[in-house]
């Protein structure tokens, strides 16, 4: 859970930027998946972390059966952070970009990335649930085992063929698009 900022000649230890593990789980294939700079880190110093949050109330259950998520349990969090003068960032300065949940143990993580367009690509894993039919990935109303393409801020981009307020990222009830809002405790 920690991530540290090291010095570019000879990758000396300069501090902990900051420390999720008070935050996260990991267990299973839990834990941090992703650290990505902003296109335009050197100006506003931006860091995107996605990461496996715990459950409202602190708590990291794993699905008795390995398949079947806690509906209430931990969450894949894409947040936005900003790393200060000092080589540190606040925990309470996160912005929360996406939230994706609830995860069971394995193939829910992923990957965030900017590309070139300087859109936020996000990959997602299939939750790795079986029989044919309990795994949402191959479905289109579901935001696992897709490539999201993101805004810097978390916004849908104008031109993303899903857009609307009958998007799965809408309406996916294992989906919170929380953007601007407040963090969940």
């Amino acid at each position: 859970g920690a991530i540290h900022v090291h010095d570019g000649v000879n990758f000396n230890r300069l501090s902990t930027a900051i420390d999720l593990s008070s935050v996260m789980c990991t267990e299973g294939e839990r834990g941090s998946m992703s650290v990505t700079m902003h296109p335009d880190f050197e100006q506003n110093g931006y860091i995107y972390i996605f990461y496996v949050r715990q459950a409202p109330g602190g708590s990291c259950p794993l699905p008795e059966d390995d398949r079947t998520p806690d509906p209430n349990g931990p969450t894949t969090r894409l947040s936005r952070f900003t790393l200060e003068a000092s080589n540190t960032i606040d925990l309470l300065s996160e912005k929360v970009i996406l939230d994706i949940g609830p995860v069971g143990v394995v193939h829910f993580g992923g990957h965030a990335a900017f590309g070139k367009d300087g859109y936020l690509y996000v990959t997602k894993g299939d939750l790795g649930l079986n029989p044919e039919g309990a795994n949402p990935a191959p479905t289109s109303n579901s935001l696992f085992g897709k490539i999201l393409r993101l805004t810097d801020d978390g916004g849908i981009p104008s031109d993303n063929p899903y857009t609307g307020g009958d998007s799965v990222r809408c309406n996916d009830s294992r989906a919170l698009t929380l953007g601007s809002a407040e963090s969940r405790e």
